[in-house]
C-alpha cells in the first residue's frame, strides 16, 4: 500500500521519465490497485488508506483522484470466495450513497 506521499513521489518520477523520453505524461492513464482491509487500522495503529469509515474511504478515493489516478481497482480477495463476496457487499453498502 502506497500512502499519498510515497505515491506522489513515484508519480513524479514516472512523469519525469516519460518527459525524458519525449512523451506527454498527461497522456498516461494512472491505475491504482487498492487493497481493502476489514480493519481500517494497521498493527502500528495507523489508519490504512481505503479502510475506516465511509467518509474516510470517500476521502481516500478523492485524494488519489487528485493525485492523478483515473482508475481504482479494489482488491476484495480473501481466503474463501464467500468472504470475498461478503467484503464486496460490505464495501458496496459502505459507499453506495457516496458522491464519488
Amino acid at each position: 500500500m502506497l500512502a499519498p506521499p510515497e505515491f506522489t513521489a513515484l508519480l513524479d518520477e514516472l512523469r519525469r521519465l516519460t518527459e525524458a523520453e519525449g512523451r506527454d505524461p498527461r497522456a498516461l492513464t494512472i491505475s491504482y490497485k487498492a487493497p481493502l482491509y476489514d480493519e481500517g487500522v494497521s498493527a502500528g495503529g495507523v489508519r490504512r488508506p481505503f479502510g475506516g469509515t465511509r467518509d474516510q474511504v470517500v476521502d481516500d478515493i478523492a485524494t488519489y483522484a487528485r493525485l492523478g489516478v483515473s482508475e481504482l481497482i479494489f482488491d476484495f480477495r480473501s481466503e474463501e470466495p464467500k468472504e470475498s463476496l461478503e467484503r464486496m457487499e460490505r464495501f458496496a453498502e459502505l459507499i453506495k450513497s457516496a458522491d464519488v
